[in-house]
């Protein structure tokens, strides 16, 4: 390891020293420094490079022009490496599949999917009546969309509950500040509706209106939700402003779309309203107030509250709660807690709960029968190392639940559980066009014969135990570390949410080491 190590530093020192001589050609661009005093937390701070944050429609032609310097001093430094980037381009590209279709995704009486297509930079979406795509109605063509523009991103994609409509949200700056329009699916014409910085969105159950967070212009904090009434371009109606900085805040709705939720979240509390999805216009009230530490979150099915908290509960456990009072004061244990397995989740479809669970450090599956009460099963799994979620079950009468699969030599799999014969049945595995030999990898004498495992947390603790909290971006994040060293030892290292997109606590790793 020692050796490795040494060889790896003089690397860089004989890498550093061959910029260091390309470099002379060129100097590198120096900023120029403007001292700006920022007021936070009581603190001041001085930012000698707040003039570059320019958010205005028309830059600042300095800030341009320092970019643009800087683009030229990378091209002078890197240039000389142009044959190995070209190498790796078309190495990783041998990994891509160009002319694909996604695996089609059940929404009330039709299936959804997308098309992408060799030397077209986007997907196409579109919807069937029949699950293998026949005589498919294109709904979105990005290729069409994205012409004349720098940048183009789909955000929102979401389908009202009788399929007439489509709400879609657009961002053509890069920004992260999506538009949301609506498209009349039976006449193929978009409203003149539109809605800024829009973040989540739900449907009302009659499709009359639209429900949406909205972020803050300049802190992208998202903070207000707002009830539209679809095909009108008047202001919308505030039903909820969160003015907690430390907080966000969101609207969602049951699996079975009988409640709707707006929720507020911060590193280490939650908060969730609640409103009837057939009484759109109703009052929205309290499930449990915010308060230090308790995190939860909260769904609704056969009539109840389910709430996953962590109150008296390091690992997490569900309870549930009457419809008519779902206060805590009412509480009573679902899935007790469990100082050896983390629930991470559960999932409600008809008949059936899906629980997404942690322990030792890997992820599982469990699922519940409801209606038969036969013993819980986890979803089993081929190898001993890997990672698996759910993915892709927006319907709530389902026969099957799907979920991916991958790890270090199983490409990213999607497969469907069957709930009443238990037994998964393969969808879709990636495509390596350049080739693939599971066999091959699983032999490697690098990755050893019989692996041995050791596994842990990557956080730091407190004084009391606890994980130290992280607060995180607005996207569900998972990120993946791998070294390979000549001892056949690596270390995985994955960071994810835990309750809410804006809580990242969650870092477990492992060593393989070859036996010998």
């Amino acid at each position: 390891m020692r050796r490795l190590i040494s060889i790896a530093f003089l690397f860089i020192i004989i890498v550093i020293g061959k910029f260091v001589i390309v470099a002379q050609d060129m100097k590198p661009p120096v900023a120029k420094k403007e001292p700006k005093v920022l007021k936070i937390h009581g603190y001041e701070i001085t930012d000698n490079y707040a003039w570059m944050r320019d958010r205005n429609k028309d830059k600042d032609p300095a800030v341009i022009d320092y970019l643009t310097a800087e683009n030229k001093y990378t091209e002078s430094f890197m240039g000389q490496h142009q044959p190995l980037v070209d190498t790796l381009y078309k190495e990783m590209l041998g990994r891509i599949k160009q002319t694909d279709l996604s695996v089609p995704t059940k929404i009330g009486d039709w299936w959804y999917f997308t098309r992408s297509e060799e030397g077209k930079q986007y997907v196409t979406n579109l919807r069937s009546k029949t699950r293998d795509g026949a005589n498919a109605e294109v709904l979105l063509d990005q290729n069409e969309m994205a012409k004349g523009l720098k940048y183009f991103a789909v955000g929102t994609f979401e389908i009202s509950d009788d399929g007439n409509w489509l709400a879609f949200s657009t961002d053509t700056t890069g920004y992260r500040q999506y538009t949301l329009q609506f498209k009349d699916l039976k006449t193929g014409k978009i409203l003149a509706d539109k809605l800024e910085r829009v973040t989540s969105t739900e449907w009302s159950a009659d499709g009359k209106y639209f429900f949406y967070g909205q972020e803050d212009d300049v802190s992208k904090r998202s903070d207000k939700v707002f009830r539209h009434v679809v095909g009108t371009t008047g202001p919308d109606t505030l039903i909820f402003e969160e003015k907690d900085v430390l907080f966000n805040t969101g609207i969602g709705r049951s699996a079975d779309k009988k409640m709707m939720f707006i929720g507020s979240g911060a590193a280490t509390m939650s908060e969730y309203r609640y409103l009837p999805a057939g009484t759109p216009l109703g009052e929205w009230k309290m499930i449990a107030p915010r308060r230090e530490n308790h995190e939860y979150n909260v769904t609704f099915d056969m009539g109840e509250f389910y709430i996953l908290t962590n109150r008296d509960a390091e690992n997490f456990k569900v309870v549930r709660a009457p419809a008519n009072d779902p206060t805590e004061a009412n509480w009573k244990d679902f899935i007790p807690h469990n100082p050896a397995v983390k629930v991470e989740n559960v999932s409600f479809f008809k008949d059936y709960a899906a629980v997404s669970e942690l322990e030792n450090g890997l992820e599982y599956i469990r699922v519940m029968d409801r209606k038969t009460r036969r013993a819980d099963i986890r979803i089993p799994t081929e190898e001993s190392v890997y990672t698996m979620g759910l993915s892709g079950n927006p319907e709530y009468d389902t026969p099957y639940i799907r979920y991916t699969y991958s790890s270090m030599i199983t490409p990213n799999s999607t497969f469907e559980f069957d709930l009443k014969t238990r037994q998964s049945n393969l969808v879709k595995q990636q495509e390596i066009p350049s080739g693939h030999n599971k066999e091959q990898l699983r032999n490697n004498p690098r990755m050893g014969d019989r692996p041995r495992r050791r596994e842990g947390s990557g956080f730091d603790r407190d004084e009391k135990g606890h994980e130290a909290g992280r607060q995180g971006s607005d996207v569900a994040l998972r990120l993946r570390f791998l070294w390979l060293f000549d001892d056949a030892e690596f270390l995985y290292c994955e960071i994810k949410p835990r309750r809410s997109r804006n809580d990242l606590r969650h870092c477990s790793y492992s060593w393989w080491q070859r036996t010998r």
